[in-house]
C-alpha cells in the first residue's frame, strides 16, 4: 500500500513539474530543445515519509509536509486473534453432607414396635398432639435416671405394671393407625410438648383419687390426661 501511494505520488509530480516546465516555455520548441531545456528534477523521499521534490533550475518547487499515509494494521480474527485463557482457581466446595437426623434416644426396631404399640394403646383415638404428649414422657423416662435405660423397659418396668394397657392386655391387640406412626416419629426426632413430664393419668383416675395427686407435681392437661412429675 505504501508502495503504491509513493509512486502515484511520484507521477502526479512529474506531471506537475511538467506542466510548469511548459508554462514557462516562451514558445513551441521542438523535440530536441524540449531534451535540453526541461530542468532536471530530483525526487527525495525522506526518511518520515515525506515527498520533497527539488528542481535544479532557478525554479526550486518543493512539496514538504505531504505525509504519506501508513498502512493501517488490521488485525483479522485468523492472524491475530488471541485467546486469552483466564485461569481460574478451583474452588472448592465443601459439600458437607447434612448428617441424617438421628433420634433423640437409642431406639432398636423391638423398641420402635413397642413405642408405637403402647402410644395407640394409651391415647386411642387422640390427636396427634396428645400422642406426642405421651411419647415424650416414654422419652424422658429413657433419659432420666429413676427409670431404665430403652424403651421397652421402660413399657415393661415392674412387670408391666407402669403402664395400664401393659397390665390389661390392649398393648398386644392394638391396631397402630398412621397418627400414631406420625407421633412417634416426631417425638423421636425431638419434638418435645411434655414439660418434662415423667407420668400422666386420665381425667378419670385422677378425678378418682389417683396416687398422682397426692405424690406428684401436676404439670398441664391435655387430650383427656394429666401430666405430672416428681
Amino acid at each position: 500500500m505504501i508502495k503504491f501511494l509513493k509512486k502515484n505520488i511520484i507521477i502526479i509530480a512529474m506531471l506537475m513539474i511538467s506542466g510548469i516546465t511548459l508554462a514557462f516555455a516562451p514558445g513551441k520548441k521542438s523535440d530536441n530543445e524540449k531534451s535540453t531545456s526541461e530542468t532536471p528534477v530530483s525526487v527525495m523521499i525522506t526518511e518520515d515519509n515525506r515527498l520533497n521534490l527539488v528542481m535544479d533550475s532557478f525554479n526550486t518547487v518543493r512539496f514538504t509536509d505531504v505525509e504519506i499515509p501508513q498502512e493501517e494494521e488490521t488485525e483479522t480474527a485468523a492472524s491475530e486473534e488471541q485467546t486469552v485463557e483466564e485461569t481460574e482457581t478451583p474452588v472448592e466446595e465443601e459439600t458437607q453432607e447434612a448428617a441424617a437426623p438421628s433420634y433423640v434416644i437409642p431406639c432398636t426396631d423391638e423398641d420402635y414396635n413397642n413405642f408405637l404399640k403402647i402410644v395407640e394403646a394409651e391415647a386411642t383415638g387422640g390427636d396427634v398432639m396428645s400422642k406426642i404428649m405421651v411419647a415424650d414422657v416414654i422419652i424422658n423416662r429413657v433419659r432420666s435416671s429413676r427409670f431404665p435405660n430403652t424403651i421397652t423397659e421402660v413399657i415393661f418396668q415392674g412387670n408391666g405394671e407402669q403402664f395400664q394397657p401393659v397390665a390389661d392386655g390392649r398393648f398386644y391387640s392394638v391396631c397402630v393407625t398412621n397418627g400414631t406412626v406420625e407421633a412417634v416419629q416426631r417425638a423421636l426426632y425431638g419434638e418435645d410438648y411434655s414439660m418434662g413430664a415423667l407420668f400422666f393419668a386420665s381425667n378419670y383416675s385422677v378425678n378418682a383419687g389417683a396416687w398422682h395427686v397426692s405424690a406428684l407435681t401436676r404439670l398441664f392437661e391435655y387430650g383427656g390426661h394429666v401430666y405430672f412429675t416428681f
